[in-house]
């Protein structure tokens, strides 16, 4: 499959180096382990604004502003999940390209915006997965009903991501999942961008929704998660490592062969 061209010169506004400044304080005070009911404070307008912007964030539609991230729950884990994926800094990219369990697609795609934004191996991880997912968001909206059981979705043609109940069981922001499991399904639907679709499940045949092996978008996400896990599992608690490991093993039974892929067979200590 060819990749699709890489143009990031189209979007300069907000993009990492925007994000960088205008949520400084932000990204200073991030905690690994701080709720979406703990963050939502500590996040001014101006870098709500900026988070807003970088993915083309439709403000009307999800119901809430900038200046006020309550009014929509779901809006505002979206914007909190895009800035966990920005200050994640602990690895760098070669790192995360040396795996050998990341995606042959992903790597490559990481390589482009490696090359355009001239990152090295020792640049944040977290810049090019955030380019990433500025590249191939355009667009994101609130829809109420998803087919399916989906969190989310995306439109290739248009690079329009939608969200509806990406909070986790517990459907609202103070119940929220980790912000960890927001950043991995942004990941998921930027990378429908240059992944195979999904398919038929031939596990669970009466499933949604499946990709035949880890290249695609299930297995970006999830190698992601798994990686961040990793990095910080010495601070997050136990409880919630087994919540980030519950979010896995439900999203790995959507990989065919993921019997066989460590991120789907790691568990917590």
């Amino acid at each position: 499959m060819l990749l699709p061209l890489l143009i990031l010169g189209c979007r300069a506004e907000a993009d990492y180096a925007q994000v960088q400044r205008d949520c400084e304080t932000e990204i200073r005070l991030w905690e690994p382990d701080r709720s979406a009911w703990d963050t939502v404070d500590q996040v001014d307008k101006r870098c709500a604004r900026t988070l807003g912007d970088s993915i083309g964030m439709e403000w009307e539609v999800f119901g809430f502003e900038p200046d006020d991230l309550t009014q929509s729950d779901v809006g505002a884990f979206v914007l909190l999940s895009l800035l966990t994926l920005v200050a994640s800094d602990e690895a760098t990219l070669g790192e995360a390209l040396d795996d050998p369990n990341l995606s042959g697609l992903a790597k490559a795609r990481l390589e482009e915006i490696a090359s355009v934004e001239g990152l090295s191996d020792q640049s944040p991880a977290a810049q090019a997965w955030f380019e990433l997912v500025h590249a191939e968001i355009l667009s994101a909206t609130y829809q109420e009903n998803i087919q399916g059981t989906a969190q989310a979705a995306y439109d290739r043609d248009t690079k329009r991501a939608f969200s509806s109940l990406t909070l986790g069981w517990g459907g609202s922001l103070y119940q929220a999942d980790p912000l960890a499991t927001g950043a991995a399904i942004l990941l998921h639907e930027a990378s429908h961008a240059f992944v195979p679709e999904h398919g038929a499940c031939t596990t669970w045949p009466s499933w949604e929704n499946c990709d035949p092996d880890h290249e695609g978008a299930y297995g970006v996400e999830l190698w992601w998660l798994h990686a961040w896990r990793v990095t910080y599992l010495s601070s997050i608690s136990a409880s919630e490592c087994q919540t980030i490991k519950n979010f896995m093993v439900g999203h790995c039974y959507h990989i065919d062969t993921a019997g066989d892929w460590f991120p789907c067979m790691d568990s917590c200590p």
